[in-house]
């Protein structure tokens, strides 16, 4: 199996590597690999780790402009994807990906594919992405439930395709599986069994999302054009968690009523819009505090919060326990 990558207005090879069938390793254990691309429209780095039947990449992409990447694969895969941070959208043969904000998620099928990812400049983008072999795959898609048979189909049809029509925002205990199959220190046969696991509970929880996702779409039975100005609501929610947003400013923004996108949110996410909003702002809080290493002090600053008690208040109130027991201000 190959994977290249071009920058597409210098048609320069990036990257460029070849996999074992179905990801299997001689001695069954875990490949570990550390990539750099020092080019210069920015440093990027890729660390990957491959087992039978799971692929791991996670990625750090600095580019000062915008660029776009060509990719070419052979692979027939199930990918899931996580977008942490950044902004991104992708055009493949098959079909289009809308632009990704970060902290969102989706699954899709390829049998080999060919297209553009458009990687917006500023602010660094990470990814990170498991692909699994259809087979594996497979063996844990519920038969029973009929949200998914889309996508079985298409599957069996070898169709690219997605499990969910927009990506869905990354929970923190995702956002935790995350960190831990990242950090995992350990060797050998106890390191695959480590982050097969974490995968598997990774997939879970995707796959849940998505389920209940598809559900409340179908009972609001809401419009294409609907769900296009709840999504974006959600991207301005995103793009500024310290930014505070009345009801008819963020209806006024995607030009809409308050009613539906009162309705819409609820259906789309599961939660009114303010508790959505509330819950990513203490999600992100919990990253900054334990990937990032901030202060209790400065995550209040980042977060919009005139007095750092407040912001501890909060955090309280939704984790159960003080900021400070995840960093000391």
């Amino acid at each position: 199996m190959r994977l290249k990558l071009h920058q597409k207005d210098l048609e320069e090879l990036l990257f460029e590597q070849n996999y074992p069938d179905d990801f299997e390793t001689l001695d069954g254990g875990v490949v570990e690999r550390h990539h750099r691309i020092d080019e210069t429209f920015g440093v990027s780095s890729y660390r990957e780790w491959y087992f039978e039947g799971v692929h791991i990449g996670y990625g750090h992409l600095n580019f000062k402009r915008p660029t776009t990447v060509y990719i070419e694969s052979d692979m027939e895969t199930v990918e899931m994807h996580f977008l942490l941070s950044g902004t991104n959208a992708a055009e493949f043969d098959a079909f289009q990906m809308r632009d990704y904000g970060a902290n969102q998620n989706n699954i899709f099928y390829s049998d080999g594919f060919e297209g553009d990812v458009h990687w917006k400049s500023g602010a660094p983008t990470c990814i990170f992405e498991v692909n699994l072999s259809v087979d594996l795959f497979k063996r844990y898609l519920p038969t029973d439930e009929p949200h998914f048979e889309v996508f079985r189909k298409h599957i069996r049809q070898h169709q690219t395709s997605i499990i969910h029509q927009h990506a869905l925002p990354t929970t923190a205990p995702m956002l935790r599986l995350i960190h831990d199959i990242i950090h995992c220190q350990r060797q050998g046969i106890f390191k695959k069994l480590f982050l097969e696991s974490k995968v598997l509970e990774l997939l879970l929880l995707q796959l849940e999302q998505a389920q209940q996702a598809q559900g409340h779409l179908a009972q609001k039975n809401l419009r294409p054009q609907q769900v296009e100005k709840i999504h974006a609501v959600q991207e301005l929610l995103e793009k500024d968690l310290a930014q505070h947003h009345t009801l008819r400013q963020l209806a006024q923004a995607v030009q809409t009523n308050e009613h539906t996108l009162i309705r819409g949110f609820k259906a789309i996410y599961g939660m009114p819009v303010f508790a959505y909003w509330r819950k990513r702002r203490m999600e992100e809080a919990q990253t900054l505090l334990v990937r990032e290493g901030l202060t209790v002090r400065a995550v209040a600053q980042h977060l919009g919060y005139s007095e750092p008690h407040h912001f501890t208040t909060a955090f309280k109130r939704h984790f159960g326990v003080l900021p400070s027991a995840y960093k000391t201000s």
